[in-house]
Order: C-alpha cells, then sequence, then structure tokens
C-alpha cells in the first residue's frame, strides 16, 4: 500500500514539476529535503502527531520552508498534510528521484569500497562507469570495509562483484563443491 500511493504522490509531483517546468528545481529541492529530515528527523515525526491541528502544521509548513522553498514544493508538502501522508515522505522522494533519472536517462549506480575513494580515483571511476553502461551516471559510494577490497557495483538489475570477498567466497565455493 505505502509503495502505491508514494508512487502515485512522485508521479504527480514529477508531472507538476514537468508542466510548470521546474524538474530540476523541484529535485535540487527535494535532495535539500532529504538532507534536512535525514538530520531533522524529529521535525517530521511532528507534522505525524495527531494532537497537532492541520492548520498548525500547514503553518509550521509555511514559516520554515516557503522562504527557502519553491511553491511547488511547499504545496505538495502541505498536500501531504492534507492527506495524512507524511510518513511516505522518505518514499516518495525515492521514488521521484527514479522517475527524475529515468526521464534524464541517468543511471544511478552504487557503489560500495572498503575505504574513502580519493577523488581522482572517483572521477576516473566515473567516467569507466560512464563507458561500460553507455549513458551518464550518478554514483552513490558507501563504504563497508567487511568487502577488504575492490568495487562492488550495483546499477538496477546489474550487480559486479569485484570485491576480495566475493573473490573468496568464490574460491570457498569451489573448494567445497570439488570435495563434493
Amino acid at each position: 500500500m505505502i509503495e502505491i500511493a508514494s508512487k502515485r504522490y512522485s508521479q504527480s509531483l514529477f508531472e507538476a514539476a514537468v508542466d510548470q517546468d521546474k524538474l530540476d528545481l523541484a529535485f535540487e529541492e527535494l535532495a535539500e529535503l532529504k538532507r534536512i529530515i535525514e538530520d531533522n528527523q524529529a521535525f517530521f515525526k511532528v507534522l505525524e502527531y495527531p494532537f497537532i491541528t492541520l492548520n498548525e502544521k500547514i503553518k509550521i509548513i509555511n514559516e520554515v520552508f516557503s522562504k527557502s522553498f519553491d511553491v511547488i514544493i511547499c504545496d505538495f508538502l502541505k498536500v501531504l498534510i492534507e492527506k495524512d501522508r507524511v510518513y511516505i515522505l522518505n518514499e516518495i522522494l525515492s521514488d521521484f528521484e527514479e522517475l527524475y533519472y529515468d526521464f534524464k536517462r541517468i543511471l544511478k549506480v552504487q557503489v560500495t569500497t572498503a575505504f574513502e575513494l580519493e577523488e581522482d580515483y572517483r572521477v576516473r571511476l566515473i567516467d569507466k562507469l560512464k563507458e561500460v553502461f553507455k549513458q551518464d551516471v550518478v554514483v552513490e559510494v558507501s563504504i563497508d570495509p567487511s568487502i577488504v577490497g575492490g568495487l562492488y557495483i550495483r546499477a538496477k538489475d546489474k550487480v559486479i562483484d569485484a570485491t576480495i570477498k566475493g573473490k573468496l567466497d568464490k574460491m570457498k565455493d569451489n573448494l567445497l563443491h570439488d570435495k563434493n
């Protein structure tokens, strides 16, 4: 149910942003909103409280966001409040991001490394991923020391496991299967 609702709301916002020629602006502001939510989760929980009236919640949105966000985003937040859907805001933001990248023909690639990538290596990696996938990419890097070294790359339904842990796991599987 949440997935269906979040997709509908994100699609509606996406279409409104395209119609108003504010798609890039909406994307940037929603990315900022996502950062704000991550830093202030308690604030957004307040907007879900049933004992705060609808008018008070809308007043909060006006006071907090109207000076720094476009009307399309503020109005959208108000709709979520009116429809009691603030609790799916994170899912909506993710769905909108996916719609945006699809529309712009940008592939979101998740890269996991054992340690922080140096900037020059990151730039070369992005260039190589563009070459491999034959389209523009946005790279999201996460760090997981358990992979020991190498890279784990996920882009939609494609996975490239070039990690030391992955190679060790394959060797272990091969050794176990050879015994049997």
